[in-house]
């Protein structure tokens, strides 16, 4: 497994997993933390389906939703989770 970094805006790196969650989170809820991923490209892909399906489960437990619609939400988003840990060694915080 190649190993993601996280690079600051001033070039300093980290492979800390839980800096890498924490940017996960903000990164969720709008904010703007400073900091770049670097990794290989699945690795980059798994963050981006994680990311998408979280919002999606997210999104479906709003008004009008289903049963059928909030389940298939939930196994799209830990299907997208367990692909990101495969690929980082990390679980996915969200």
């Amino acid at each position: 497994m190649d190993r993601w970094k996280l690079v600051s805006s001033g070039g300093k790196e980290s492979q800390d997993p839980r800096l890498l969650v924490a940017n996960i989170a903000a990164v969720f809820f709008g904010q703007d933390t400073g900091f770049k991923f670097a990794g290989s490209t699945s690795q980059s892909q798994a963050i981006e389906s994680a990311l998408i399906a979280s919002q999606n489960f997210h999104s479906s437990l709003g008004n009008g939703a289903t049963l059928e619609t909030v389940s298939q939400a939930l196994k799209e988003k830990n299907k997208a989770g367990l692909d990101f840990y495969a690929t980082t060694g990390v679980r996915w915080p969200l």
